[in-house]
């Protein structure tokens, strides 16, 4: 095997990186540019929630971020409660990645931070957070409003 051979396969992550990126950006900007009643008002997207009736642990994010984005952040909290929290952190990803590919640096630092354990615990708290969501609402308890 040569050292060519192995470059691909090292640069795969930061690709990785700067596409999540670009997905990333263009759902930001998505959310400024939808309306809250227009997020509201159509229809359901979630292929968990078409298929079995129960929230995936992102839904009610999309209503979530257009929400926070038009400044109701009380509703963005209640749609998903990791709605605002997760489009301040896509924000921070989509910024570090854009200066980092300006000034033509390696992504090593993002994918550093993205492998860190705080933010595998906070994906981890995230599921949790969805399947209580799916336990309440089999429970009927009431707990966490539903977003259908």
């Amino acid at each position: 095997m040569t050292a060519s051979s192995t470059v691909p396969h090292q640069r795969r992550p930061e690709r990785t990186v700067r596409v999540a990126a670009g997905v990333g950006a263009a759902a930001i900007v998505t959310a400024f540019a939808v309306t809250p009643a227009l997020s509201t008002s159509g229809p359901t997207l979630c292929p968990m929630r078409l298929i079995t009736g129960l929230p995936c642990p992102g839904c009610g994010l999309t209503r979530s971020w257009t929400a926070a984005a038009h400044g109701h952040v009380a509703d963005a909290f209640s749609y998903n409660l990791f709605g605002p929290i997760s489009l301040i952190a896509v924000a921070a990803f989509v910024i570090a990645v854009a200066v980092l590919q300006v000034r033509h640096r390696p992504m090593t630092a993002v994918i550093r931070v993205l492998r860190h354990p705080v933010v595998i615990a906070l994906v981890a708290i995230w599921v949790l957070y969805g399947i209580a969501r799916v336990v309440d609402q089999l429970t009927g308890t009431g707990i966490f409003p539903d977003v259908a």
